[in-house]
Order: structure tokens, then sequence, then C-alpha cells
């Protein structure tokens, strides 16, 4: 990934994207341990988790579908 990684286990990594992406922030472990599962968006403390993300099972898009992409992956450079 670029950088050093020295987790020591998976509630570090989950600190770590909390800290990284607001929409996760209010998802903390020990209510996710409490609860089994949370709906993101869950961007604050006190927030109990989105209780779904889309309505009447429709994407927010013309159709009402989902848009999956494909994309090639590119060969990453090898860092010395």
């Amino acid at each position: 990934m670029g950088y050093p990684m020295s987790y020591t286990d998976n509630e570090e990594i989950w600190h770590e994207v909390r800290a990284l992406c607001p929409l996760f922030f209010g998802a903390t472990y020990e209510k996710l341990a409490g609860l089994a599962h949370i709906q993101w968006p869950c961007p604050e403390l006190d927030h109990p988790g989105t209780p779904y993300l889309y309505s009447d099972n429709r994407f927010t898009t013309p159709s009402g579908k989902g848009q999956l992409f494909c994309y090639r992956m590119a060969r990453s450079r090898r860092v010395a």
C-alpha cells in the first residue's frame, strides 16, 4: 500500500478506516460487537446506522438499477 503497516489486530485496522472515511466514523468496534452489524452510513458516534441504503430496492439512477463498471488493473510499479 506504500506505507508501513504494523497493526496488531483487526480493531486497529477498523480504527484507521473510521478515521479515513467519515461515513464509517460512528461504527465503533464496540458498537459492531454489540449489534453484529450496522448499516452505513453511520457518521456520528450516537448515530444508530441508516435503516436502509436504497428505498424500494431502487438505486438513485435514471433506470433505478445499479451501475457496475469493469476496469483493467494496471501493473504496479515495483518500489525499491
